[in-house]
Order: structure tokens, then C-alpha cells, then sequence
């Protein structure tokens, strides 16, 4: 089971960064900034901005 799970995670991150393999330093930075950018603004839009 956990195999599995980790797997599925290797793959899915092996896919996520194939992206971006063609930018020059894409492939894990370019991968990276993005997924915890677009972690950050779907969070936002969830959770919306408390500070108002």
C-alpha cells in the first residue's frame, strides 16, 4: 500500500515537472515555484484573506 502511494506520488511528480523540463533550470526549480504558487493561491481562494 504505501509502495503504491509512493509510486503514484513519484509518477505524478515525474509528470508535473516534465512540464517544465524545457526551460532553462525548469525541471525541479521551475516545477517547484509553481505547485507551492498555485498551493498558495487555491488555499487563498479557499480560505480567502483574513486580514480585511
Amino acid at each position: 500500500m504505501v509502495v503504491s502511494f509512493h509510486t503514484m506520488i513519484q509518477d505524478s511528480w515525474d509528470v508535473w515537472s516534465g512540464l517544465f523540463s524545457p526551460l532553462p533550470y525548469g525541471d525541479p526549480y521551475m516545477a517547484s515555484a509553481v505547485l507551492l504558487g498555485a498551493i498558495a493561491y487555491i488555499s487563498r481562494q479557499i480560505f480567502g484573506n483574513y486580514n480585511d
